[in-house]
């Protein structure tokens, strides 16, 4: 995965050779019961170029008895020569019974609420940040937000320093999630509607958000400010 900043603490914008130096260190050594040894890059969208072509160079000749687990959301911007060394399998999401399932056998029963269950779309990590990493309440404040146009000025600074503080990488992944996917919904509802300039005008907005998140992470910006810009940004489009 894309390794921490010791200097910010924050993960950094890509996942580096030094990374993938790593697995091959871990193969390396002998393993003590003679099992499988298991390598999860997640996701390999997240490899910079360096990074890729070392671990080609391993997948080309990959240790004895070992399994390599490559997960990507756009395969077709992986490297043709890693795809090509890979078996494809394609996940989708639960159902909500197989949802309601998981959270059970995790002792979570009582917690898969229907809001729960609509909000995680079949995502069992989705809705274990909605359980235990307050993730429902900040969508409550993120409905709020933007239910309320020009005003809620103070819920948006109090909402932006839950995401901005320390320890906050999980659930401010998830927040950042939240919101592309409620701009894709805005953009896929107007085209349905025959709206096309606000459908032109919400798919430009999503590469917009993403675009100045990658910057600030990248330039390692203030975090509070890049979260209070991107929901000026979704009031504006909103109104």
């Amino acid at each position: 995965t894309r390794p921490v900043d010791e200097k910010t603490g924050r993960a950094k914008g890509a996942i580096t050779v030094d990374e993938v130096r790593r697995a091959g260190k871990f193969f390396s050594q002998t393993s003590g019961t003679g099992n499988w040894r298991i390598v999860i890059i997640d996701p390999a969208d997240d490899l910079n170029r360096n990074a890729a072509n070392a671990i080609l160079k391993i997948l080309e000749e990959p240790p004895k008895r070992s399994l390599f687990l490559v997960l990507t959301h756009a395969p077709g911007k992986l490297l043709p020569t890693i795809r090509s060394r890979c078996l494809p399998l394609k996940l989708k999401p639960l159902s909500d019974e197989a949802l309601r399932n998981a959270l059970g056998n995790l002792g979570l029963a009582s917690e898969a609420s229907d809001t729960v269950v609509s909000v995680a779309d079949g995502s069992v990590s989705e809705a274990l940040k909605l359980i235990n990493y307050g993730g429902l309440d900040i969508k409550a404040a993120f409905d709020s937000i933007l239910a309320k146009g020009q005003g809620g000025r103070a819920e948006m600074h109090k909402l932006a320093d839950v995401l901005a503080g320390k320890d906050s990488e999980t659930i401010y992944d998830f927040f950042v999630e939240m919101a592309g996917a409620h701009v894709v919904s805005a953009a896929r509802e107007a085209a349905l509607a025959g709206d096309i300039v606000r459908a032109e005008r919400m798919a430009r907005l999503s590469s917009q958000l993403a675009e100045k998140l990658t910057v600030a992470e990248a330039y390692n910006l203030d975090r509070k400010q890049a979260i209070l810009s991107l929901l000026d940004d979704l009031r504006a489009a909103a109104a």
